[in-house]
């Protein structure tokens, strides 16, 4: 089944969330959370995406963020996909991080 389009939101600005596999805590350690927090701050000008608020919670994050709805499906995908590299590599495995596409 065909999963429905993000909706645009009027005001540009999103909630995103994103949980771990299996509800796995992926930010269990303080140098985890510490990465995901510097990939956003690699990335967010070069995407052109104003973040306002963050939570980095043991299985899962919240971005509180203004972006353009392309813009903001880009920069997810780019700081997911290197977490999840970072991820695998410092626990030895392999495979998906994230449990879906991120909600917002």
């Amino acid at each position: 089944m065909a999963r429905k389009p993000r909706q645009k939101s009027i005001s540009g600005v999103y909630h995103v969330v994103n949980r771990g596999l299996e509800k796995k805590a992926v930010f269990a350690q303080n140098r985890e959370r510490t990465r995901m927090e510097n990939l956003v701050r690699e990335n967010y000008e070069k995407y052109q995406v104003e973040v306002y608020a963050y939570c980095i919670m043991p299985n899962h994050f919240h971005l509180l963020l203004k972006a353009e709805l392309d813009v903001l499906a880009s920069f997810m995908a780019v700081i997911s996909a290197e977490y999840a590299f970072y991820y695998n590599y410092k626990h030895n495995c392999t495979g998906v991080v994230f449990q879906n596409r991120f909600r917002s």
